[in-house]
Protein backbone atom coordinates (compact mmCIF):
# COMPACT_ATOMS: atom_id res chain seq x y z
CA UNK A 1 0.00 0.00 0.00
CA UNK A 2 1.09 3.39 -0.74
CA UNK A 3 1.14 5.04 3.06
CA UNK A 4 3.00 6.40 5.09
CA UNK A 5 2.77 7.10 9.16
CA UNK A 6 4.47 10.56 10.05
CA UNK A 7 6.44 11.07 13.27
CA UNK A 8 3.01 12.35 15.15
CA UNK A 9 1.38 8.65 14.05
CA UNK A 10 -0.71 10.01 11.74
CA UNK A 11 -1.57 8.13 8.56
CA UNK A 12 -1.25 9.37 4.97
CA UNK A 13 -1.00 8.52 1.27
CA UNK A 14 1.17 10.87 -0.52
CA UNK A 15 0.55 8.84 -3.49
CA UNK A 16 -3.11 10.21 -3.78
CA UNK A 17 -1.66 13.41 -2.85
CA UNK A 18 0.29 13.25 -6.14
CA UNK A 19 -2.44 12.44 -7.70
CA UNK A 20 -4.52 15.66 -6.88
CA UNK A 21 -1.30 18.07 -7.34
CA UNK A 22 -1.48 16.20 -11.00
CA UNK A 23 -4.84 16.77 -12.00
CA UNK A 24 -5.51 19.74 -10.32
CA UNK A 25 -3.28 21.63 -13.52
CA UNK A 26 -6.05 19.62 -15.90
CA UNK A 27 -9.20 21.16 -14.04
CA UNK A 28 -7.84 24.88 -13.78
CA UNK A 29 -7.30 24.39 -17.38
CA UNK A 30 -10.91 22.92 -18.24
CA UNK A 31 -12.36 25.98 -16.16
CA UNK A 32 -9.98 28.34 -18.16
CA UNK A 33 -11.55 26.79 -21.89
CA UNK A 34 -15.10 26.75 -20.01
CA UNK A 35 -15.38 30.27 -19.18
CA UNK A 36 -12.93 32.21 -20.45
CA UNK A 37 -14.06 34.40 -23.67
CA UNK A 38 -12.25 34.21 -27.17
CA UNK A 39 -11.28 38.10 -27.59
CA UNK A 40 -10.59 40.66 -25.04
CA UNK A 41 -12.90 42.11 -22.52
CA UNK A 42 -13.13 45.37 -24.60
CA UNK A 43 -14.07 43.76 -27.64
CA UNK A 44 -16.62 41.28 -26.07
CA UNK A 45 -18.31 44.29 -24.03
CA UNK A 46 -19.02 46.12 -27.71
CA UNK A 47 -20.54 42.71 -29.10
CA UNK A 48 -24.09 42.41 -28.95
CA UNK A 49 -26.11 40.52 -26.83
CA UNK A 50 -27.20 38.38 -29.03
CA UNK A 51 -26.62 38.28 -32.70
CA UNK A 52 -28.08 35.73 -35.85
CA UNK A 53 -28.92 35.94 -39.08
CA UNK A 54 -30.17 32.89 -41.38
CA UNK A 55 -30.71 33.27 -45.42
CA UNK A 56 -31.49 30.80 -47.94
CA UNK A 57 -33.75 28.33 -49.20
CA UNK A 58 -33.41 24.31 -49.02
CA UNK A 59 -30.16 24.54 -47.39
CA UNK A 60 -29.68 28.06 -45.58
CA UNK A 61 -26.38 29.26 -44.05
CA UNK A 62 -26.64 30.02 -40.22
CA UNK A 63 -24.63 32.64 -38.23
CA UNK A 64 -24.77 33.33 -34.83
CA UNK A 65 -22.25 35.24 -32.50
CA UNK A 66 -21.51 34.53 -28.63
CA UNK A 67 -20.14 37.74 -26.42
CA UNK A 68 -17.18 35.50 -26.01
CA UNK A 69 -16.85 36.44 -29.30
CA UNK A 70 -17.26 32.37 -31.04
CA UNK A 71 -18.96 32.65 -34.41
CA UNK A 72 -20.74 29.44 -35.43
CA UNK A 73 -21.80 29.18 -38.59
CA UNK A 74 -24.66 26.35 -39.47
CA UNK A 75 -24.88 24.17 -42.56
CA UNK A 76 -27.25 21.22 -43.46
CA UNK A 77 -26.54 18.08 -44.86
CA UNK A 78 -29.38 18.46 -48.03
CA UNK A 79 -32.47 20.04 -49.31
CA UNK A 80 -35.38 19.53 -46.55
CA UNK A 81 -32.58 17.66 -43.90
CA UNK A 82 -32.78 19.88 -40.18
CA UNK A 83 -29.47 17.71 -39.45
CA UNK A 84 -27.16 20.48 -38.88
CA UNK A 85 -23.25 21.01 -38.81
CA UNK A 86 -22.09 23.66 -36.74
CA UNK A 87 -18.54 24.87 -37.14
CA UNK A 88 -17.05 26.98 -35.01
CA UNK A 89 -14.19 30.28 -35.48
CA UNK A 90 -13.27 32.97 -33.42
CA UNK A 91 -13.53 36.57 -34.18
CA UNK A 92 -10.78 39.67 -33.73
CA UNK A 93 -10.77 43.54 -33.33
CA UNK A 94 -10.54 44.11 -37.05
CA UNK A 95 -12.63 41.74 -38.62
CA UNK A 96 -15.73 43.21 -35.96
CA UNK A 97 -15.04 46.83 -36.34
CA UNK A 98 -15.23 46.26 -40.60
CA UNK A 99 -18.83 43.97 -39.90
CA UNK A 100 -19.82 46.93 -37.83
CA UNK A 101 -19.26 49.11 -40.36
CA UNK A 102 -20.66 47.30 -43.34
CA UNK A 103 -24.27 46.79 -40.58
CA UNK A 104 -24.40 49.98 -39.45
CA UNK A 105 -24.17 51.11 -43.50
CA UNK A 106 -27.48 49.40 -43.64
CA UNK A 107 -29.24 51.06 -41.48
CA UNK A 108 -30.63 47.84 -39.58
CA UNK A 109 -32.40 49.79 -36.64
CA UNK A 110 -34.82 51.17 -39.06
CA UNK A 111 -35.55 47.71 -40.76
CA UNK A 112 -38.97 46.72 -40.46
CA UNK A 113 -40.58 43.32 -39.18
CA UNK A 114 -41.91 41.41 -41.93
CA UNK A 115 -40.83 42.14 -45.34
CA UNK A 116 -43.16 39.61 -48.36
CA UNK A 117 -42.69 39.54 -51.82
CA UNK A 118 -45.32 41.30 -53.89
CA UNK A 119 -47.52 39.61 -55.77
CA UNK A 120 -46.47 36.73 -53.64
CA UNK A 121 -45.19 33.42 -55.20
CA UNK A 122 -45.47 29.62 -54.38
CA UNK A 123 -41.35 28.72 -53.85
CA UNK A 124 -38.45 31.51 -53.00
CA UNK A 125 -36.28 31.97 -50.00
CA UNK A 126 -35.91 33.25 -46.72
CA UNK A 127 -34.07 35.30 -43.95
CA UNK A 128 -34.43 35.98 -40.56
CA UNK A 129 -32.16 38.57 -38.64
CA UNK A 130 -32.00 39.60 -34.97
CA UNK A 131 -29.47 41.79 -33.36
CA UNK A 132 -30.55 42.91 -29.14
CA UNK A 133 -27.91 45.09 -27.26
CA UNK A 134 -28.49 47.37 -24.95
CA UNK A 135 -29.75 50.42 -27.42
CA UNK A 136 -32.61 48.43 -29.15
CA UNK A 137 -33.76 44.87 -30.00
CA UNK A 138 -34.23 43.82 -33.38
CA UNK A 139 -36.09 41.37 -34.79
CA UNK A 140 -36.67 41.14 -38.63
CA UNK A 141 -37.38 38.74 -41.13
CA UNK A 142 -38.72 38.50 -44.78
CA UNK A 143 -39.82 35.47 -47.69
CA UNK A 144 -38.45 36.31 -51.11
CA UNK A 145 -38.07 39.85 -50.11
CA UNK A 146 -35.98 42.56 -48.13
CA UNK A 147 -35.54 46.07 -47.17
CA UNK A 148 -34.06 48.63 -49.24
CA UNK A 149 -30.60 48.79 -49.03
CA UNK A 150 -31.21 52.95 -49.17
CA UNK A 151 -34.40 53.25 -47.54
CA UNK A 152 -35.20 50.25 -45.47
CA UNK A 153 -39.10 50.99 -44.71
CA UNK A 154 -39.52 50.07 -48.11
CA UNK A 155 -39.69 46.51 -49.35
CA UNK A 156 -37.80 44.75 -52.37
CA UNK A 157 -38.49 41.98 -54.37
CA UNK A 158 -35.69 39.59 -54.08
CA UNK A 159 -34.20 37.82 -57.44
CA UNK A 160 -34.44 41.28 -59.24
CA UNK A 161 -32.13 43.61 -60.30
CA UNK A 162 -31.79 45.84 -57.06
CA UNK A 163 -29.85 44.12 -54.44
CA UNK A 164 -31.95 43.79 -50.90
CA UNK A 165 -30.22 44.91 -47.89
CA UNK A 166 -30.50 41.62 -46.27
CA UNK A 167 -28.59 39.98 -49.42
CA UNK A 168 -26.29 42.36 -48.56
CA UNK A 169 -25.86 41.93 -45.00
CA UNK A 170 -25.55 37.98 -45.88
CA UNK A 171 -22.65 39.20 -47.61
CA UNK A 172 -21.17 41.04 -44.24
CA UNK A 173 -21.33 37.87 -42.39
CA UNK A 174 -19.26 35.64 -45.31
CA UNK A 175 -17.06 38.61 -45.28
CA UNK A 176 -16.71 37.96 -41.27
CA UNK A 177 -16.94 34.23 -41.37
CA UNK A 178 -14.03 34.29 -44.01
CA UNK A 179 -11.75 36.74 -42.15
CA UNK A 180 -12.22 35.10 -38.61
CA UNK A 181 -9.75 32.08 -36.86
CA UNK A 182 -10.41 28.22 -36.83
CA UNK A 183 -10.87 27.37 -33.14
CA UNK A 184 -7.89 26.06 -31.43
CA UNK A 185 -9.58 25.16 -28.20
CA UNK A 186 -12.51 22.86 -27.54
CA UNK A 187 -15.32 25.27 -25.63
CA UNK A 188 -17.17 23.97 -23.05
CA UNK A 189 -20.75 24.91 -24.19
CA UNK A 190 -23.73 23.61 -25.78
CA UNK A 191 -24.81 24.18 -29.39
CA UNK A 192 -28.40 26.20 -30.02
CA UNK A 193 -29.64 22.44 -30.50
CA UNK A 194 -28.42 21.44 -27.05
CA UNK A 195 -26.15 19.27 -28.15
CA UNK A 196 -22.28 19.58 -26.91
CA UNK A 197 -20.25 19.04 -30.22
CA UNK A 198 -16.87 19.23 -31.21
CA UNK A 199 -15.45 22.19 -32.86
CA UNK A 200 -14.86 21.86 -36.61
CA UNK A 201 -12.75 25.16 -37.84
CA UNK A 202 -13.70 24.59 -41.48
Amino acid sequence: MCERIDENGMRWHPCGVRAIFALLPLALLAGCVAHRPFVSPALSSSLPDELYFMRGGFRPDEYRLTKEGLLIKSTFEAAYDRRRNDHWRTIDEVSWRTFERAVAALHIREWRTYYEERPPSIDGMGWKFTWADAQQVIRSSGVNAGPDARNPRKSVNAFGQQVTADELLGRAFAQLWESSHPLVVWPSFKTPGGVRRPPRGG
